[in-house]
Order: structure tokens, then C-alpha cells, then sequence
């Protein structure tokens, strides 16, 4: 017998470098002009609304198209881009995004400071009762990701997904962004 995923959902993850300085700066300053929004942002969270408009993160962007193209043979543009500042006790509640691929890459976090967590979206699965969860990947109900600082997450649109709670004494930040495919 061979068996034969079907409905995968990819999660692409690695390291990338971006300018993290320019990006706190541009922070700061939709901080203090008030450019901020507030999603999906709770319990003090806070988020910049799109930095596209900002021409210094011309460049930040192009990074980000370059490495999904280079890692998966697929163009994209991005659509939209914000920063999250998720001070202590803060988190993003459960979301998806208006987009094809959804993506976060981490300025500034902390041990404690909130991982990613992924649910699965199927809901038969999350009925499931018992330890499936043991016997095979196809019966989790979250897969969570440990953050670290210039990591970079991709993964489809329609992946719920939320940042934990900022158990650490420090503001976690990172940069938030929505692709399409062409």
C-alpha cells in the first residue's frame, strides 16, 4: 500500500537578515505620526499600518520577494507589510489573511516572548478524541513554531494562526506581510 497525502499545507521557514535597525526606525516613526492600525492586535499589542508606503522599505521588500522566488521557484509581489510590537502579556488573536501567501519575519524576540502557532483548520480534526495526535501528523490540532530573531515563516492564507502571550519582560517585534502569486 502506498500512501498519498492529499490537501497539504506547507510552512516554508529559515533564516534571513534583514535591516532590523531601519525596521525599528520605521516603527518609531509610524509610532509617533500615529500610522498605526490594530488587526488582529490584543492585550496591548500594537501594529503599524502598511509600510509600502514608506520608500525606505523598497529594499526590505525586494528581500523578502527574492527569498520566497529563491527558495520556491515561485514569483511574488508583496501586497502589504506591517510591524507588531507585542510588549509583555500582549498577543495577536487567531487570524487568517486576505492574500495567497502570509508571511512574518522576526526583528526582535526573547526567550518567553510568544511563539507562532498554527491550527489546523480542518474542524472534523479538531473533534478528534484521544491521543491521534500521537499516531500521525494528519490529526494535530496546532503545530507551534519557536520564534527566533531573523527567522522568516511563510505559509498559505488561509492557515489560522496566532502569536502566544509575551511571557518575557521585553517587547517582541515583528514584521507582518501579505504575498501574491503572478
Amino acid at each position: 500500500m502506498i500512501r498519498e497525502d492529499i490537501f497539504e499545507t506547507p510552512i516554508w521557514k529559515g533564516p534571513l537578515k534583514l535591516n532590523n535597525k531601519l525596521l525599528i526606525k520605521l516603527l518609531e516613526v509610524c509610532e509617533v505620526t500615529n500610522y498605526m492600525g490594530s488587526a488582529s492586535s490584543v492585550d496591548g499589542s500594537t501594529q503599524t499600518n502598511n509600510l509600502l508606503k514608506f520608500k525606505a522599505f523598497s529594499y526590505t521588500k525586494l528581500c523578502i520577494e527574492n527569498y520566497f522566488q529563491q527558495e520556491t521557484n515561485q514569483q511574488v509581489t508583496m501586497q502589504n507589510a506591517w510591524i507588531c510590537r507585542n510588549p509583555p502579556n500582549s498577543r495577536n488573536k487567531l487570524h487568517v489573511h486576505d492574500c495567497h501567501i502570509s508571511g512574518v519575519y522576526y526583528i526582535q524576540t526573547h526567550k518567553d516572548s510568544g511563539n507562532l502557532i498554527f491550527r489546523n483548520p480542518n474542524e472534523v480534526v479538531q473533534v478528534a478524541s484521544g491521543n491521534l495526535y500521537q499516531k500521525d501528523k494528519c490529526f494535530w490540532h496546532e503545530y507551534t513554531i519557536a520564534v527566533e530573531e531573523n527567522m522568516i515563516v511563510f505559509f498559505p492564507n488561509w492557515v489560522p494562526h496566532e502569536s502566544a502571550r509575551n511571557q518575557s519582560k521585553n517587547d517582541r517585534l515583528a514584521l507582518a506581510f501579505n504575498l501574491m502569486y503572478y
